[in-house]
């Protein structure tokens, strides 16, 4: 077991920091584990350790698993192989996943000389948690009802719970008014069984609701109950959103009323289920990079005969470039179109137009590579009107910068070809090597400040439309698609950082766009990190919700996080994506803090604590925790909330969906 972090910077001569980077200190620790989205123990940022993304070990077991792991399994996965899944992607995987692939899956051949003890124990090593051997669902727990599914039922789906992206559910499909708000309690709660957070945005149809899971099992629940109607198990974590749609009539497959589920997963895999059944309709991989992941959403949609699936791909080769011997970088982020009703790709467009070349050697003497990086975090927002698809981009992982990073992109749905691009930070190139002074940090160091959130598209009349974009700097920008994406407006809501700013979404009505800020405090960091974090993004922080107009940009209301919260941990911001229905925003911050305000003037109208221990419907008690990723989901009267993000700034864990009615 490694010492832990001590003092202002751990195993650093003098604690010295610079700038941009600490070196090989807890600093590096912490934004590795950042990167992954994960509280685990402390990370290995020793250039000498071939395990750099490895945690240690929780307890015993596991630790069995490190010679185990590095003499079968890190000669491809430590970034030698191409197109093997590198360590960053094995470690956020539930042991149960891992020891699937292991068993039945693409590491079977290559596992067959291990013992089951000796797979379990590589399987905890990697996750750092227990893997526990039981029926996932108990029996008890299934539904006992045929013919469930009400195609009558209002369907809230997607990421953006429509093309536009504007996270907002109308008065007839939300089913409640301000009224029914102040009332809303805890009916039920669901253990996701096997898994240590909570991570995918639920759908509604047909009177259930449809959701992802860290271990890649996907759900479909009794929304009255929380029984279980039938599950599909992915080949890794399911933490997207559930599209639906049906095919229509005269597509290639099965082309009748059949709603179909489409989603991705943690390895860059496509599906499309039968959302009556569960059973696969088909699967596809959307890219080889052994570093492509599917964080972002996938959007659906159908038009005459035709049905299209657009994907985002991003990917952890930013993590993984944290290792010294690592040849970095070679991923470009993409969109990627599939048929809806044969997974066919039809296109794909890289946002870094320029492959990947040779361009110096790094000071461990390791070749690097550039241009890279640009990775689509969001979900594509769909424009039918003008046949185009919008989606922000991330930083560049390597030298050289270049014109795809922190970009807003425009791009035709039939073709692929790029209409109009705007890039709102130049010159931004990082990876997770950067923050201990490592090899592989590009020259531009920063400053990391990607579009995370999907552009909202706001129809102002019926002649009108401005697409809104937030940033993790802070400001939100109107931009006019008529005009190649021409800025008509900028507001600054937050203060903003690598780390702050706009995360995971904002939500609209028709004339405000709402807009959480996560911002964290640098005082709660530890003294070395809040340091370089203070010096480069000055300011004070402004977490909270804010209501901004949507035609010019006008401030309407704002209110802080701290006007909710009770405790300190409850203040931290707003990172989960809002929800609006035509009354309230509801909003959850990193503490499992979930409100619901007024839209109209920002009243609040309801507050629950998810942060806590629940009577689950499998008769076991579990705990919500962090909210980070999706935001509540609003359908028929009910509130569902996913309760667990998981993160490494001392944000709790937890497993749960919850669903709350008025009573």
């Amino acid at each position: 077991m490694r010492a832990p972090c001590v003092g202002p910077v751990a195993n650093s001569p003098g604690g010295a920091v610079t700038m941009g980077r600490v070196r090989r200190s807890c600093a590096g620790r912490w934004l590795l584990a950042l990167g992954l989205g994960l509280a685990q123990p402390a990370l290995s940022v020793d250039s000498a350790t071939p395990d750099i993304l490895v945690p240690d070990s929780v307890e015993g077991q596991n630790q069995q698993g490190r010679p185990l792991y590095l003499e079968h399994c890190a000669g491809c996965h430590n970034g030698k192989v191409a197109r093997a899944p590198k360590i960053s992607q094995l470690k956020i995987m539930s042991p149960s996943t891992l020891l699937r692939v292991m068993e039945s899956g693409a590491m079977k051949q290559q596992a067959q000389g291990l013992t089951r003890q000796q797979r379990v124990a590589v399987a905890e090593y990697l996750s750092g948690s227990r893997y526990v051997e039981e029926a996932l669902i108990d029996e008890a727990q299934y539904c006992r009802q045929d013919n469930w599914f009400d195609h009558q039922e209002p369907t809230v789906q997607g990421w953006g719970f429509g093309a536009d992206n504007r996270r907002h559910v109308d008065d007839g499909a939300a089913g409640l008014d301000r009224a029914d708000i102040r009332k809303l309690k805890l009916k039920w709660a669901f253990e996701f069984p096997a898994t240590v957070r909570a991570r995918s945005q639920a759908a509604y149809a047909g009177g259930a609701v449809f959701v992802g899971s860290q271990d890649g099992t996907v759900y479909a629940l009794d929304a009255a109950s929380g029984c279980v109607h039938w599950t599909f198990t992915a080949q890794s974590e399911v933490r997207s959103a559930m599209a639906l749609g049906r095919l229509p009539a005269g597509a290639a497959g099965p082309g009748d009323a059949t709603p179909y589920l489409f989603f991705g997963d943690f390895l860059a895999n496509v599906y499309a289920v039968n959302a009556m059944d569960g059973s696969l309709l088909w699967q596809a991989k959307v890219d080889d990079h052994g570093d492509a992941t599917l964080t972002g959403s996938v959007a659906y949609f159908a038009d005459g005969a035709q049905a299209r699936v657009f994907v985002p791909v991003s990917s952890l080769e930013s993590v993984t470039a944290a290792l010294p011997d690592y040849q970095c970088c070679t991923f470009r982020g993409s969109v990627v179109a599939l048929d809806a009703a044969t997974g066919r790709q039809i296109w794909k467009t890289y946002t870094v137009a320029q492959e990947p070349r040779p361009t110096y050697v790094s000071s461990a003497g390791v070749q690097q590579f550039g241009p890279s990086g640009a990775a689509v975090w969001n979900a594509p927002t769909i424009d039918a009107k003008r046949r185009r698809i919008y989606f922000g981009t991330g930083q560049n992982y390597s030298s050289p910068a270049e014109s795809g990073s922190d970009a807003i992109f425009a791009l035709d749905m039939d073709s692929g070809e790029v209409s109009w691009q705007r890039q709102f930070v130049q010159g931004d190139a990082f990876n997770l090597a950067c923050p201990y002074d490592g090899p592989n940090c590009p020259k531009e160091d920063g400053p990391d400040l990607d579009f995370g959130a999907s552009p909202v598209l706001v129809a102002l009349d019926a002649d009108t439309d401005m697409l809104v974009v937030g940033h993790k700097s802070g400001n939100v920008y109107g931009l006019d698609p008529d005009k190649g994406g021409a800025l008509a407006w900028q507001a600054r809501v937050g203060r903003g950082s690598s780390t702050g700013g706009v995360h995971f979404g904002m939500a609209a009505n028709s004339d405000s766009v709402f807009v959480p800020i996560y911002d964290p405090d640098f005082s709660l960091l530890p003294a070395y990190m809040g340091e370089v974090m203070r010096a480069r993004f000055p300011g004070k922080a402004q977490r909270g919700l804010h209501a901004v107009n949507a035609a010019t940009g006008e401030v309407r209301w704002s209110s802080d996080v701290a006007e909710a919260c009770a405790t300190e941990t409850d203040c931290w911001g707003y990172s989960a994506a809002a929800t609006a229905t035509d009354q309230a925003v509801f909003a959850c911050n990193r503490g499992g803090l979930c409100v619901a305000r007024d839209t109209r003037n920002g009243e609040l109208l309801w507050r629950f604590d998810t942060a806590r221990r629940f009577e689950t419907t499998s008769g076991r008690r579990a705990s919500g925790g962090s909210i980070g990723g999706p935001g509540p989901l609003v359908a028929r009267g009910r509130v569902f909330v996913s309760s667990g993000y998981y993160a490494l700034d001392q944000s709790p864990a937890g497993n749960l969906l919850l669903m709350f009615e008025a009573q």
